[in-house]
């Protein structure tokens, strides 16, 4: 057991401490929760969507603004941008 956990660091040396060995997975360890964390929140909220959820509010408003209805407001903020061209060209 002790032979195939220890086949899969690349850097171990013969003899070297068990402590040691702790340090350096710890060290991995936080390596790859911050590569993760970065990957996944890193670059925060992209232009694109800031448009689209500018879209999905500026319908839900004017959806609310005409309909006074939940279900309408919300099924016009998914369709976003749509609603809002079409709230404009019928208006």
């Amino acid at each position: 057991m002790a032979e195939r956990f220890d086949s899969h660091f690349e850097d171990y040396v013969p003899g070297q401490s068990s402590s040691s060995l702790t340090d350096e997975l710890e060290e991995r360890i936080a390596a790859l929760e911050g590569s993760a964390v970065g990957l996944r929140y890193g670059n925060g909220i992209q232009y694109g969507e800031w448009i689209y959820l500018l879209g999905l509010i500026l319908g839900m408003i004017l959806s609310w603004s005409r309909n006074t209805s939940i279900l309408l407001c919300i099924g016009h903020g998914l369709a976003s941008w749509i609603y809002v061209i079409y709230f404009a060209v019928t208006r």
